[in-house]
């Protein structure tokens, strides 16, 4: 009996039973059968030359393993693209797709930065051509002008708001064919499919054990034959690149081994006039530095045609160095899976009489190189440009996603004029922002004060029998009432009272809100004129000289005019924020204001400064989730917001400020692109824009 017979022999007889767990753990079937497609795509294994099995010590894996030293980026530095459609994943919207250089954008384009956050129209996105087919025939395969590329590829993943049948998904799904591990005439063992594929359809990633390149050089220096081990070794090298901002990128890159453990292309032989390529896929930018290696095929491949491609990817000295090799110079020494090394002109040979001549033929035509590191005239890398820009569509979205759950929209204005930027300063990062005390100095939460301010206001000007309607419009004032635009105004109100040295009584200050009452009712809802326009913008955006000459009258208007623009604005919210009448709407600001200032006498609050234009986004965050949407009632007119185009600086200025470009994105704490946006400064910002 062969060998062969023999070790299925074991797995069809005795690996179902007690006692041959060890045994069936090693089992190269049993593995096989453990993989996700086993009873659709199987893999199979025919030997119909020899009585060779496959090596004893090698296993078959579903996944890559990650080796001592190899870590994934953690879950705060993860983030993934917010299309609401699958279809939405082909434009410059889509997150995953920030890295595409200008020149793989399906449009024409001058800006070497790609879809500027400052230019965007969220309505109509300049679509950019990601790497498949999306309809008809060929939906699912690899386009053309990848054929030939030594483009990466970037595809959606598990982080994305996008399901699993996104077009952008394809090598996440996972291998779509059937394999047959087969044994050649003469060089080993090989693979092929018994049905036909198409050109430019995923075939399967190459796994294998994620290790250092320390590790990796012990591994080759421990071999018998360092030839035979460098075949097994792929760099991952694709993104590598001294001058990254990325440390996992600037070192040495990470090696696959797949040796010992592996998928069904470990055993995929070389040649030099292949019909698949290899491509570095990439999925979460956050692991850039372990991304995949996917295998495609790049011709119509007949069913039963082994499956091949080249260990150094036709790279030469002559090759185009705008792209670095999938493969280092080490894959050069191309030995199949089978023991036998392949020469250049595909014959094999004997590794025990290696051929040492075809080796440096093949490797004084190899070479390995980084990323490119030409830098722009402004000074900036490639690798910078990519990397602002992805932090830019990632903000984009993420301030796109909040704007429809209620967050404020820069672009719709009280004064209706589009062009308007003074309303910009009420929902502008305030530098400084009121944040709750444990406790009062009476002893009490700030939520117990919001909470019976929103009861009270609700009997007072709303009659509402139904309880729970009642409790639905108190949580709605709450909203309103505790939302980061009114905590912005009141930090403002407090700072000027206190700085004034006003220290009215609670009578005294009752009586000049009373007193402020009609002049704001004027100013909101009487005939909106040119000249009530400006005296709005006035008190939002005061000059310094005429702030100066401001009394406390003016302090409580600059107040009332910020919260009422905030309560005007159309979001998902307006309907909860409704009072019903212009002098319900005077009641209920003046008393807002005269809540926060008792609580400000008891000691409710402290401050907390806002650096950054990514933390007054995750104050937004945190008001969102604290006042969630609670019905689907709570939307209006399934409008696309339009954003505004002040929401970030330009490359330059954020250079200039803190002396480089963006780190992995913004949950990098150290990533502080936008330092003292607030303010006065942030009119001066906006002209420049």
């Amino acid at each position: 009996m062969s060998k062969m017979q023999k070790a299925t022999a074991r797995h069809f007889y005795y690996h179902g039973k007690e006692g041959y767990e060890a045994e069936r753990n090693n089992c190269h079937w049993c593995q096989i059968r453990s993989l996700p497609t086993h009873s659709t795509l199987p893999v199979t294994v025919i030997n119909e030359q020899d009585s060779e099995v496959l090596p004893d010590d090698f296993r078959f894996i579903k996944n890559v393993v990650l080796g001592e030293g190899v870590e994934r980026a953690g879950d705060s530095f993860r983030s993934g693209c917010s299309c609401a459609h699958d279809d939405e994943c082909q434009f410059t919207s889509c997150h995953c797709l920030a890295d595409l250089d200008d020149e793989d954008s399906s449009d024409e384009d001058d800006d070497p930065f790609g879809d500027r956050i400052n230019e965007m129209n969220i309505d109509k996105p300049r679509k950019k051509t990601y790497a498949y087919h999306a309809h008809g025939a060929k939906a699912g395969l690899l386009r053309s002008r990848f054929h030939t590329s030594k483009m990466p590829i970037y595809e959606c993943h598990q982080s994305c708001s996008c399901s699993i049948n996104c077009p952008n998904r394809v090598v996440e799904r996972g291998r779509t064919i059937p394999l047959e591990i087969f044994r050649t005439e003469d060089r080993g063992w090989g693979v092929r499919s018994p049905v036909p594929i198409k050109k430019g359809q995923f075939v399967d990633r190459y796994l294998g054990e994620i290790i250092t390149s320390t590790e990796a050089d012990r591994r080759r220096s421990e071999s018998a034959i360092s030839q035979r081990k460098d075949v097994y070794l792929f760099a991952l090298d694709k993104f590598t690149d001294p001058d990254s901002l990325d440390t996992r990128l600037k070192g040495p890159s990470l090696e696959v081994d797949g040796e010992f453990m592996s998928g069904p292309t470990r055993f995929v032989n070389h040649s030099c006039e292949p019909n698949m390529r290899i491509f570095a896929r990439v999925g979460d930018h956050a692991d850039k530095h372990i991304h995949d290696l996917a295998l495609f095929a790049i011709k119509e491949i007949p069913r039963g045609e082994e499956l091949t491609f080249d260990y150094v990817d036709g790279v030469s000295s002559t090759s185009d160095h705008s792209e670095s090799s999938l493969l280092s110079s080490d894959r050069s020494d191309a030995v199949s899976s089978s023991g036998t090394a392949a020469s250049s002109n595909g014959h094999s040979l004997d590794t025990g009489h290696y051929d040492q001549k075809n080796k440096k033929d093949i490797k004084k035509n190899a070479y390995r190189y980084t990323a490119s590191t030409s830098i722009y005239e402004d000074g900036f890398t490639p690798q910078s440009y990519r990397t602002l820009r992805r932090s830019r569509l990632t903000r984009r979205a993420a301030i796109h996603r909040q704007i429809f759950q209620g967050r404020a929209n820069p672009a719709k204005v009280w004064c209706n004029d589009k062009d308007c930027e003074e309303e910009l300063r009420v929902f502008s990062n305030p530098y400084l922002y009121l944040v709750d005390n444990e406790e009062s100095s009476k002893g009490l939460p700030a939520a117990v004060y919001f909470q019976d301010f929103a009861d009270a206001t609700v009997d007072k000007l709303f009659d509402i029998q139904d309880v729970a309607a009642r409790k639905h419009k108190s949580r709605g004032l709450l909203s309103f009432v505790d939302s980061p635009p009114v905590r912005a105004a009141v930090w403002k109100f407090m700072g000027n009272y206190e700085s004034r040295e006003y220290g009215l009584s609670d009578k005294d200050f009752e009586k000049a809100l009373v007193k402020a009452r009609p002049v704001f009712l004027n100013l909101m809802f009487g005939v909106k004129t040119p000249e009530s326009v400006r005296l709005v913008h006035t008190y939002i955006s005061p000059d310094e000289e005429i702030h100066e000459t401001w009394d406390l009258q003016q302090f409580i208007l600059r107040f009332l005019v910020c919260c009422e623009v905030w309560r005007q604005q159309k979001t998902p919210r307006s309907e909860s924020w409704k009072i019903g009448s212009r002098e319900g709407v005077g009641q209920f600001m003046t008393a807002m204001l005269f809540n926060y200032k008792l609580m400000w006498d008891q000691k409710c609050f402290d401050y907390d400064m806002l650096h950054t234009t990514h933390v007054w986004d995750r104050v937004w965050e945190m008001w969102l989730r604290k006042y969630p949407l609670e019905s689907p009632d709570e939307v209006v007119d399934d409008e696309v917001f339009q954003m505004r185009d002040h929401l970030d600086k330009t490359e330059q200025e954020v250079f200039d400020e803190v002396g480089y470009l963006g780190g992995i994105g913004q949950n990098d704490e150290t990533y502080n692109p936008v330092q003292w946006y607030l303010g006065n400064g942030e009119r001066l910002v906006m002209s420049t824009l």
